[in-house]
């Protein structure tokens, strides 16, 4: 009775990764009847369940209680406040003062949380991928403009100077937390300005202007200028800037084919393999392409 036995009409050496993302889970019978009013008040499996029967998407504090027919070990807490934040930077003002236990952090506030909170903060490797992807439609971005761009970043003054060290540069296609990942296999991933420079002397040069592009989000934007600057340094490519889009905006001009220069995008694994990463970026029915 406690069993959910699943068959597949073929193999898949991926299942066992793929059922590990929450959209695989289990859903209750006659969940589909009314998916929408489902999605504001799931049932799950776990010892809590919505104090108010449910959450509306306006809602800035959801409320979890102990579910007392939970089968297993039951809740050690007697409400769970879920706060909502439209500002980042106030989640911050909140922790230091008391009024939230549980905070996720980024940018500057994580750094300065390490600071001072050095015992408080837990640092958890996350399967994910910040990288630039190059418009396959435009024919100039060779392969060879595309390595001479890669090797004039350095990737590791950007994680030291701009991410205060909360990053890795990468090395690969996948970081070592997913299973496949971690190994180094990107040749053009060093930092090297003069071999940057001759690929692109070897691919004609560059005419015109570059510009890049990313959503609209501080840290994104202050890589981008540095990103920005070290091309126009090594690479010598006067007119050389950025622009920062509404994120709805930047994926309509994907899905045209409008989007004219490398994109700064960011590419989460659905499941801990390397394929939930490699088929976001590789695979050519999928909206961006590297």
């Amino acid at each position: 009775d406690l069993t959910l036995e699943v068959t597949l009409n073929e193999p898949n050496t991926l299942f066992p990764y793929l059922i590990a993302n929450p959209a695989f889970a289990p859903m209750p019978e006659g969940s589909a009847d009314d998916i929408k009013s489902f999605a504001t008040n799931p049932i799950g499996n776990g010892p809590y369940k919505f104090r108010d029967g449910g959450f509306s998407t306006d809602d800035q504090d959801v409320y979890l209680v102990p579910y007392e027919d939970y089968a297993g070990e039951p809740a050690h807490v007697d409400e769970i406040d879920l706060r909502i934040y439209q500002d980042p930077a106030t989640i911050y003002t909140d922790f230091q003062a008391g009024s939230i236990d549980l905070a996720l952090l980024d940018g500057d506030n994580l750094a300065t949380a390490k600071e001072e909170y050095p015992e408080q903060v837990v640092d958890v490797a996350f399967p994910a991928l910040v990288y630039l992807g190059f418009p396959a439609y435009d024919d100039r971005f060779t392969p060879e403009v595309r390595e001479a761009i890669s090797m004039a970043i350095d990737r590791q003054a950007i994680v030291d100077g701009l991410l205060q060290g909360n990053g890795t540069p990468a090395t690969g296609l996948a970081p070592e937390v997913l299973a496949g990942g971690g190994e180094a296999d990107c040749v053009s991933c060093t930092y090297d300005p003069d071999a940057a420079e001759a690929a692109l002397d070897a691919a004609g040069g560059w005419d015109g202007e570059l510009v890049l592009y990313t959503y609209q989000d501080p840290t994104n934007e202050r890589i981008l200028e540095a990103v920005t600057n070290q091309i126009r340094s090594n690479l010598g490519i006067e007119d050389v800037g950025f622009e920062a889009l509404p994120i709805d905006q930047l994926y309509e001009r994907f899905g045209a084919q409008s989007i004219d220069g490398p994109s700064l995008a960011y590419a989460g694994a659905a499941f801990p393999h390397l394929y939930a990463l490699a088929d976001q970026m590789l695979n050519p029915g999928q909206l961006l392409n590297v």
